[in-house]
């Protein structure tokens, strides 16, 4: 029995152990910031069906629709969910050697709607994203991977996923994409085109999701 008492104890203090750990852990975590605001806004993917039409347009339609629906704050389309990191590229400044960088292909309005911070400059601008306009942004780290202490804008970025070169516009905040216990990683974001067959939503609400169901 003495044994059996024993062990209990030692089980018990181990539980309490791991409990307190992990409890330290999600404190810890909800105190990380993510670099951007996530409160409020919902995602969903759409797939465009309307032949003859760029699913650009179809995109910028869709928007101005949900524009009009209760409780909306803002709106924004995106070839993935902000926080997956699908698609990655070859990038360069002038003849220096190429990086690997993740990218993302974003509408207007992307960061002022995921509520993500303007270090500098400016976000596409709706013409920018319609004709896949030769202008590029870039976060934080890939900023310093490309151009060091050097100011980005209006500097040139030649892209392998374009293959032309793109003039950068904006610097954004680093923003936690993997995960609030990963680093964020270098990110280039370009216009979205609709080469890429993939469409997501970002809806800035303050209704509930069931208005747009």
């Amino acid at each position: 029995r003495s044994f059996l008492v024993v062990a209990q104890v030692a089980i018990i203090l181990v539980l309490l152990t791991v409990g307190s750990l992990v409890g330290r852990s999600f404190v810890q975590a909800l105190r990380v910031d993510p670099g951007f605001q996530p409160e409020g806004v919902m995602t969903f993917h759409a797939t465009p069906t309307e032949v003859g039409k760029r699913w650009t347009t179809v995109a910028f339609d869709v928007r101005n629709l949900i524009r009009e629906l209760p409780g909306t704050e803002g709106v924004a389309f995106t070839s993935e969910s902000p926080l997956d990191e699908r698609y990655s590229g070859a990038f360069r400044v002038g003849d220096t050697r190429n990086r690997a960088f993740t990218y993302k292909l974003v509408g207007s309005d992307y960061f002022e709607t995921l509520g993500a911070r303007l270090v500098s400059g400016r976000s596409f601008t709706e013409d920018e994203v319609g004709r896949f306009g030769p202008v590029i942004m870039l976060n934080e780290r890939a900023a310093a991977y490309l151009f060091g202490s050097t100011d980005p804008l209006g500097r040139v970025v030649e892209s392998s996923v374009t293959g032309k070169g793109a003039t950068v516009v904006g610097i954004v905040k680093d923003m936690r994409i993997a995960g609030l216990d990963k680093e964020a990683p270098a990110v280039v974001y370009l216009p979205y085109s609709s080469f890429f067959r993939t469409l997501n939503f970002l809806v800035r609400t303050s209704a509930k999701p069931a208005v747009f169901t």
